[in-house]
C-alpha cells in the first residue's frame, strides 16, 4: 500500500513539473484579439417591454388614413365602427373589449373616467411617427394596468432647423383633405405647429328597393342624406432642454 502511494506521488510530481509537458501546455494557449460588445438597441427606446407590433409612419404629404385604418390591418386587432368616418370607433385586441384597451398619445393616457376611451378614428396619421401595439404585457411606463393591451401613439419628432410641410387633396363627393405644418428645432427650444383638415359631403347615390325586395317596380336611385363629416385637428409641440439629460415637453392635440 505504501509503495502505491509513493508511485502515485511520483507520477503527480512528474506530470506537473516536467518541463516538456509545461511547454506543450503553453504552446496550446492561443491569444485572441480583444472582443468589444456594443449595445445595438436604439437609445431612444426606453421601454421595459417590446411591442408586439410597431408601425412606422413617415408621412411627407397629407394622408386620409386614420389610426383606426392603420392598426386595423394588424393581426389580432379588430376595429368596430358605429357609423361613418367621423363616428365612434372601438378597438379590440385579441378579443378584448374596448374598455380593456388603453390608448396613449405622446405618453398621455386618453382613457376617460367612464372607461369609454377615445375613438381612434378621429386621429389622422399626418402628424404621427409611430404606432406601437402591445397585445400581452403592458410596459410599466405606460401604466401597466390595461387588461386587453395598449395602443401607444407617438407624434413626429422635431428636426433641427426650420421646416415646412403642406399639401391638399380633393376627391369625389366634395371630399377635401389639407395639411399645413411648420417646425423649428434650435439649440435649446423646439417648436412645431400644424393643422389637419378633412371634410366630405358623402352624398353618394345607391339603389333603394323601398323595402320591397321582391317588387322591382318601385326601386329608385336615392342620394345618401346626413352623411357629411368634418374633422379639424390642430396640434402643437414645444420642447425646452435644460441640460443634456433634462428637458420639458408640452404637447397638445385638439380634435373637432
Amino acid at each position: 500500500m505504501e509503495k502505491c502511494k509513493a508511485l502515485l506521488c511520483l507520477s503527480v510530481f512528474f506530470i506537473f513539473f516536467n518541463p516538456s509537458l509545461v511547454g506543450a501546455v503553453d504552446d496550446a494557449i492561443v491569444e485572441i484579439d480583444k472582443i468589444i460588445i456594443v449595445d445595438s438597441k436604439d437609445e431612444d427606446t426606453k421601454g421595459t417591454t417590446e411591442p408586439s407590433t410597431a408601425i412606422g409612419l413617415k408621412a411627407t404629404r397629407p394622408q386620409t388614413s386614420t389610426v383606426a385604418e392603420v392598426v386595423g390591418r394588424s393581426a389580432g386587432v379588430h376595429i368596430q365602427r358605429y357609423g361613418g368616418l367621423e363616428d365612434a370607433t372601438a378597438i379590440s385586441i385579441r378579443g378584448s373589449t374596448h374598455e380593456q384597451v388603453s390608448v396613449v398619445l405622446d405618453g398621455v393616457n386618453m382613457d376617460t373616467a367612464s372607461g369609454e376611451g377615445m375613438g381612434v378614428g378621429l386621429i389622422p396619421t399626418s402628424s404621427l411617427a409611430k404606432i406601437e401595439i402591445f397585445k400581452s404585457l403592458t410596459p410599466s411606463e405606460l401604466g401597466g394596468s390595461a387588461v386587453g393591451g395598449v395602443l401607444n401613439i407617438t407624434s413626429k419628432a422635431i428636426e433641427k432647423g426650420l421646416h415646412h410641410r403642406y399639401g391638399a387633396g380633393f376627391g369625389s363627393f366634395m371630399t377635401i383633405d389639407g395639411l399645413a405644418e411648420t417646425a423649428y428645432g434650435g439649440m435649446n427650444h423646439d417648436f412645431l405647429f400644424g393643422i389637419d383638415y378633412r371634410r366630405s359631403q358623402g352624398n353618394f347615390t345607391f339603389q333603394d328597393n323601398n323595402g320591397t325586395p321582391l317588387n322591382p317596380n318601385d326601386d329608385q336611385q336615392v342620394e345618401r342624406q346626413n352623411n357629411r363629416y368634418q374633422i379639424i385637428h390642430p396640434w402643437l409641440k414645444w420642447r425646452y432642454r435644460l441640460d443634456a439629460r433634462t428637458q420639458t415637453t408640452i404637447t397638445g392635440h385638439m380634435f373637432r
